[in-house]
């Protein structure tokens, strides 16, 4: 019998409850799903590997039943089917990230450190995942970045856009930087840096990257992203102590989108380091 869905504040458990629509992509571990009343808004469901985010739902499934690209899936007494699976049993939208992460007690990082974890995430350091020429591209799109942070600057650089949408994979790496820099403005009560940020990536980004990492960019809007890089923040700039369990869970988060979204949030620690001391 399947437990009712309860909401949890995360973007997944608002879409279920009230939304029907199709699979748009199926993957080994997860299926992204569109809804019908909200076009620029996905649902991901998974195994019960996934992390907790704003956009997940985790299951009891080891690994996936098949499940057809274009099946629809609907709620009925406030419960989750897909077409061919049947109802899911026990559907996890649990997130918290944002609401653990956000302290009044920043204590910013010392600039040794965020040297070092900028070092150690590097994009030369990912080898042949980047083709020739790539690594140049996000590494100049994070300096763009990291000067429009620095100039305190309300206008966003149009050299900014070349992030949006560089790299490859479901979420590519210039999108990823953009969503670590989000969250982490948020953290710190960067609330005008966050608000042209945010509103310059929803005006740009549609027309610029794919509907999934669309999905994860509308998300980091709303100051909502994975548990992992929520986690990352919090170490970083509340409880140091577990920066190392920290840095773990990114380096397993997606090829390397935990690094790519760590370097947007040491673009803000370095840029922004000198005004709060």
């Amino acid at each position: 019998m399947s437990e009712r869905i309860t909401f949890t504040g995360s973007i997944a458990s608002e879409l279920i409850e009230s939304g029907a629509g199709c699979v748009i992509a199926v993957f080994d571990k997860c299926l992204y799903v569109s809804c019908q009343q909200n076009n620029t808004s996905l649902i991901c469901i998974g195994t019960s590997q996934l992390v907790n985010g704003p956009i997940n739902v985790k299951t009891t499934f080891k690994a996936l039943p098949a499940v057809a690209v274009n099946a629809c899936w609907h709620t009925k007494n406030e419960k989750l089917y897909i077409e061919g699976v049947g109802s899911i049993d026990n559907p996890d939208c649990s997130y918290t990230g944002r609401e653990n992460a956000i302290n009044k007690n920043i204590i910013w990082p010392d600039r040794a450190t965020v040297n070092h974890l900028a070092e150690k995430m590097t994009f030369e350091q990912s080898g042949s995942v980047f083709q020739t020429g790539l690594a140049t591209s996000l590494q100049r799109g994070t300096d763009n970045l990291h000067r429009w942070l620095k100039s305190d600057n309300e206008s966003i650089p149009d050299e900014l856009l070349e992030l949006i949408g560089c790299g490859p994979g479901l979420t590519p790496s210039g999108d990823d930087i953009l969503i670590g820099a989000l969250i982490a403005l948020d953290c710190v009560g960067e609330e005008r840096a966050f608000k042209t940020l945010s509103d310059w990536i929803q005006q740009h980004a549609s027309d610029a990257t794919n509907q999934i990492s669309l999905a994860h960019l509308h998300a980091a809007c709303r100051a909502m992203a994975v548990d992992p890089l929520h986690n990352f923040i919090n170490a970083l700039f509340v409880d140091k102590t577990s920066l190392p369990g920290a840095i773990e869970q990114l380096e397993t988060y997606g090829h390397r989108s935990g690094f790519d979204a760590a370097i947007g949030v040491l673009a803000v620690a370095n840029a922004l380091q000198n005004r709060n001391p």
